[in-house]
């Protein structure tokens, strides 16, 4: 139906009724205290009424439609959508906290138990999540960013960065190019900035005068860089074609402190598979993934993951002043778990 109905349920008279218009409102209503939570289909988002008027408090917008009855645990609604996410939202704000993303639609509700969310999904797959304690890095909102590119082909295929950069968007990352990344990146600044890698590309203008470099006097005036593939500072890009033509054996040593080895080419020896380590689990990252460019633990700050023979994947090298290098894999052709992007971009991680 599209249209919501609060009844006296003494009496049966209508109090009052809501129109949600073009789309329907399939789940169950969650009510608690004077706040009635619905999703609804067409419309894609959760919205809260008040209990006493209908009258709308706030809408949280999903990316598809959400048929599963939303639940709410203590000032939190959970909510699931057609493609796969466990949205978290704050009850009195509407405000997005966390997510999950399984690899199949969510249209069973949540259950509640013992401290943990029980979720099905159509991928086959029962969870069980449990929450934490998310420490913030920043106090204010920093300065957000998302690079993409048309025609890289290092990493992402099949439009898989595009994805990526509309997730971003669509929780305040501003879009840059190449142009502007160079702008943004050399502007002093209070206010901490961010920058996610949808596209793995690093223009020429960010990565010349090695560590008097653009890219790393951002990370030194405590920047954060977020790579979601492979980082391609150990590639030379034809920078009007937008192709690697060659490797840059030992750039990302000189530039960001990097060292992959004898040379950036010498690990580039087949995809392995790699497994989080407990706070890349945490951050979440997926159960596994492949990946084809390692480097030692000893030269990085903090482990989000390995490979099955122990050399580091994903990972955090630190800066001056609190910069932050990230890397990510993203799957270059099926992209998931995208929220991992969001906690790794501005949660505290020491």
């Amino acid at each position: 139906m599209d249209i919501s109905y609060c009844v006296n349920g003494d009496s049966g008279e209508k109090i009052w009724e809501l129109n949600y218009f073009i789309t329907w409102v399939i789940s169950t209503a969650a009510v608690k205290d004077s706040m009635v939570v619905t999703g609804t289909s067409d419309g894609r988002y959760v919205n809260a009424v008040n209990l006493a008027t209908g009258k709308e408090i706030w809408r949280f917008r999903t990316p598809s439609a959400v048929w599963s009855s939303p639940l709410i645990v203590n000032n939190v609604v959970y909510a699931g959508t057609f493609d796969g996410h466990l949205f978290c939202i704050d009850l009195k704000t509407g405000k997005r906290i966390s997510e999950f993303k399984a690899n199949g639609k969510i249209l069973s509700s949540p259950v509640w138990s013992d401290g943990q969310i029980y979720v099905g999904s159509d991928d086959g797959h029962l969870y069980a999540l449990r929450g934490h304690v998310i420490t913030k890095q920043y106090k204010e909102t920093p300065n957000k960013y998302v690079f993409y590119e048309t025609g890289i082909g290092a990493y992402f295929r099949n439009n898989s960065d595009l994805v990526i950069k509309n997730f971003l968007r669509t929780y305040g990352y501003k879009l840059v190019g190449a142009d502007s990344l160079t702008y943004y990146m050399s502007q002093e600044s209070t206010v901490p900035s961010i920058v996610a890698f949808a596209t793995c590309y690093f223009p020429s203008t960010i990565t010349a005068n090695g560590k008097n470099s653009i890219i790393r006097k951002f990370l030194d005036r405590g920047g954060k860089i977020l790579m979601t593939g492979i980082n391609p500072i150990v590639y030379q890009f034809d920078d009007t074609l937008k192709t690697p033509v060659g490797f840059r054996k030992n750039a990302a040593d000189t530039i960001l402190n990097l060292d992959y080895g004898k040379g950036d080419t010498r690990t580039f020896m087949g995809d392995l598979p790699c497994f989080p380590t407990p706070l890349g689990m945490q951050l979440g990252l997926p159960d596994f993934w492949t990946a084809s460019l390692f480097i030692d633990e000893k030269n990085v700050d903090v482990v989000l993951g390995k490979n099955e023979n122990g050399d580091v994947s994903a990972f955090i090298k630190k800066y001056q002043n609190g910069g932050q290098f990230i890397q990510l894999w993203i799957d270059p052709d099926k992209p998931d778990r995208l929220d991992a992007l969001i906690k790794t971009g501005e949660w505290k991680l020491e």
